[in-house]
């Protein structure tokens, strides 16, 4: 399993898949991406995002995920 620095959600392989942001660094969307000359996408973490963390409840039926930004 790896990491993605990023929050996101979707349906793999028809289970619930919530991958929780990152707590030191943010993983920045091609979109968003406005990198300084010399600069690659290798560089595209981004330090200065407030940390944050979901937290995954199954109550046995469902999945519900909540995401928290840590100010």
């Amino acid at each position: 399993m790896g990491h993605a620095h990023t929050a996101a959600s979707s349906v793999f392989a028809g289970l619930p898949l919530v991958v929780a942001p990152g707590v030191v660094s943010t993983l920045m969307m091609p979109s968003e991406l406005v990198l300084p000359e010399g600069w690659s996408e290798d560089d595209a973490l981004d330090f200065e995002r407030p940390p944050a963390f979901t937290l995954h409840v199954f109550d046995g039926e469902r999945l519900v995920s909540h995401t928290r930004v840590v100010l």
